[in-house]
């Protein structure tokens, strides 16, 4: 156990609670525990402030924030969620310190334990609590866990919890730590028993006594201190006096600039913030002992003159400490006196300042490239496969050692939901008109990367319609939604089910089916849509732009907005690149009597350009949309990455068969009349960071399941490009 202890406070602010998709009406709250990673050390909740909600009438059922003591844990307010899309306003603050003892100490201060802090998501029947009399019993449903790697660094953090696919909502949390002090603590004196021996044995024992722990800092340094021949080495002495002084002092000062970092920013919308008063928002320089105009430091053995005693140094620093940890605790206080009564505007703020932390993390995972609209269908010679290079990319930067090492983010999100996989590798492909290539070659980056631009649409309703794949449900989707309902609440949602019990019928059957669905579905509602957009997995895809060629549809095309194809077939499988995929779809479509499959496949009609997918090629649906995303993956075979991303493959390129020719055909008649509209096109190509090999991973079933279920993936494709459904970005 070391004897220097970090002092720090935790406070975690809970500003509201919104009901995404949660499957039980009922009691809930937000249960906290927070304690370090590996020793194990729980922050002990303190009763300063916990919420600002009231008892209602039944406090036994409508409890107000509180403290469970017995297990260090702090509870928001419990609420009734009754309906979809239901919010309650939380604002409850959770304050706790924790005193942890130092791993390692540095010149820059200590390294300490990574912290956790730990997120329940309680509930109880309502149904039940209706019923019984006495306490509600409360059970944990679901959990969402953070990891602080850093604790030292200081950290303000707004972290949206969003439990998992079962319990879907939203929580507004903001997380903020500050480091308080720096103590010496000596260690319990542990009795030692020690081991009978004879009497010879004794006296012939060279075993030394062991050492107990030091009592005072002061005896600390002593037993440091550097000496030859029993002389005290004064040079290297100062260098220790010195680097125990830093190490004692910077954490403070670092720990005052950052707040003074929150104090600028609350600064900028002190008109919002509610009851400052002029200076309330001023906070006054660092007094640090021993600071020199120039903004140095005068080292602290030039003022203790000749008093070098171990003892004296320990005075000095301890008392210097305890003078900047006096200035941390003041304006710590004010801080969390201003960010508990305005979570309104603190948590957006927060949120904006981790937009920009994580987009910048996730472009050391990104490749963007802008390629002229030529290249879309046939690409260069010189390009070759595009999916087989970012195959290969992608191995060699997993493998790197510098992508190994990249730093987290200080506030990790290590819930369950994050396990399955690791941090995807996207490949974008922009495709520009010559004269925009040259005006995005002067461009840094790309607006779908920039975080911005994530509005609401000003210019009425904006429905999103997503369509399941083959033997698949509207539920397979529910996650994608979910993370588009949180990003984007303003929208409206449709999950098709016309085909849930359908989907080994044709194509053509399915994509009236889904037309028909849709034109009910807008009938119903009292208000118009201005814009609609559709998401697509698999052969939900291709059914979109069934759907699209029915006569039911045309009133809608002047509305579409945005289509995005995730792991779309939609050149079929002409040049397959699974064996194993090749001969499952044989024994469906001969078994099961698919007839979707055969469409698939090719084998409907005796003549290739007769099939029903080369026919649907050939008519319009794709250039109504102002953007089409095609997104694929080359690690899923069950879905060629070429017919994905509607692109020609090197077995057709380097083929003169019948084959060839119509896949080319059916290239040209999908793109040209989108590139002729004018639409913005975009190819990414998704390399899953895989972390189990087994039959799904050898089979390809593995990644086309993870665009559903990949929450890294989810998040990421929400941020990055949201703004293809909320703005226009073809150019112009």
């Amino acid at each position: 156990m070391s004897c220097v202890h970090g002092v720090f406070e935790i406070m975690v602010t809970f500003a509201g609670f919104k009901n995404v998709d949660l499957f039980h009406q009922g009691l809930y709250y937000i249960k906290c525990t927070i304690h370090t990673e590996n020793s194990k050390i729980h922050a002990l909740p303190l009763m300063t402030n916990v919420g600002t909600s009231e008892p209602g009438e039944n406090s036994a059922r409508n409890r107000p924030a509180h403290i469970i003591d017995q297990e260090n844990a702090f509870c928001t307010q419990t609420f009734l969620i009754r309906y979809c899309e239901e919010e309650v306003e939380l604002n409850d603050v959770a304050h706790f310190r924790l005193e942890i003892d130092a791993a390692k100490l540095g010149r820059d201060g200590p390294s300490y334990d990574p912290v956790i802090i730990d997120l329940d998501l309680m509930y109880s029947s309502h149904k039940k609590t209706e019923k019984a009399p006495g306490p509600v019993e409360f059970s944990s449903v679901a959990k969402h866990t953070f990891r602080c790697n850093r604790i030292g660094d200081a950290l303000y953090q707004f972290c949206p919890v969003t439990f998992d696919e079962f319990h879907f909502c939203l929580v507004d949390v903001a997380v903020h730590v500050c480091q308080l002090d720096l103590r010496f603590r000596a260690p319990p004196r542990e009795e030692i028993v020690e081991e009978e021996q004879g009497f010879w044995a004794k006296v012939f024992s060279s075993k030394p006594a062991p050492l107990a722990p030091p009592c005072t800092f002061g005896e600390l340094i002593e037993r440091n201190v550097p000496r030859k021949n029993n002389q005290i080495q004064r040079e290297e002495f100062v260098q220790q006096i010195n680097f125990y002084h830093q190490a004692f002092s910077t954490p403070l000062i670092h720990s005052y600039k950052e707040l003074e970092k929150m104090f600028a920013l609350f600064k900028r919308q002190e008109s919002e913030i509610s009851g400052t008063e002029p200076g309330v928002l001023d906070v006054a320089e660092m007094d640090v002992i021993g600071v020199t105009p120039e903004g140095g430091i005068v080292p602290p053995v030039e003022r203790m003159g000749n008093n070098l005693s171990p003892a004296n140094v320990a005075e000095v620093i301890l008392t210097e400490t305890s003078h900047l940890a006096g200035q941390v605790f003041v304006l710590w206080n004010r801080y969390m006196d201003l960010a508990r009564h305005n979570t309104a505007i603190v948590h957006p703020m927060l949120e904006l300042l981790h937009e920009e932390s994580i987009v910048k993390q996730w472009n050391e995972s990104i490749f963007r490239e802008t390629l002229p609209i030529e290249d879309c269908m046939v690409p260069s010679q010189s390009m070759g496969n595009k999916s087989e290079a970012h195959s290969a990319v992608a191995s060699t930067l997993r493998k790197s050692e510098y992508y190994r090492n990249l730093e987290p983010l200080n506030l990790e999100d290590i819930s369950p939901i994050n396990n399955q996989d690791s941090q995807p590798i996207f490949f974008e492909q922009h495709y520009v008109n010559k004269r925009e290539a040259s005006v995005e070659a002067l461009e840094t980056g790309f607006s779908g990367a920039s975080g911005e631009g994530l509005t609401p649409d000003n210019d009425g309703q904006h429905l999103v319609i997503f369509v399941h794949g083959f033997m698949g449900n509207s539920y397979d989707l529910r996650l994608m939604r979910n993370h588009f309902a949180i990003t984007f609440p303003h929208f409206d949602y449709f999950m098709s089910t016309a085909n849930e019990e359908s989907t080994l019928t044709s194509i053509d059957d399915m994509g009236h089916a889904l037309a028909a669905e849709i034109q009910t579905h807008i009938a119903s509602r009292r208000h118009d849509y201005s814009r609609i957009s559709f998401v697509g997995f698999s052969l939900g895809c291709v059914l979109v732009r069934a759907a699209l060629a029915d006569e039911l549809m045309k009133p809608y095309w002047p509305r579409l907005w945005t289509f995005l194809s995730l792991s779309g077939p939609h050149c079929g499988n002409l040049f397959s690149t699974s064996y194993l995929v090749d001969s499952a779809m044989w024994v469906m479509k001969n078994v099961k009597k698919s007839e979707s499959l055969k469409q698939l496949s090719f084998s409907d009609r005796s003549k290739k350009r007769d099939c029903y997918l080369y026919q649907l090629s050939q008519q319009t649906g794709l250039c109504y949309f102002k953007h089409v995303l095609l997104v694929s993956s080359m690690q899923d075979k069950y879905v060629s990455s070429h017919s994905a991303r509607i692109e020609m493959c090197t077995a057709a390129l380097g083929s003169s068969s019948e084959e060839s020719d119509v896949y080319y055909s059916m290239v040209r008649g999908l793109l040209e009349p989108v590139i002729e509209s004018g639409g913005a096109l975009m190819r990414i190509d998704v390399s899953f960071g895989i972390k189990k090999s087994n039959l799904d991973t050898a089979i390809g079933r593995t990644a086309h399941i993870l665009f559903l279920e990949s929450a890294h993936f989810l998040k990421m494709f929400c941020h990055l490009y949201g703004n293809y459904f909320t703005e226009d970005c073809r150019k112009v």
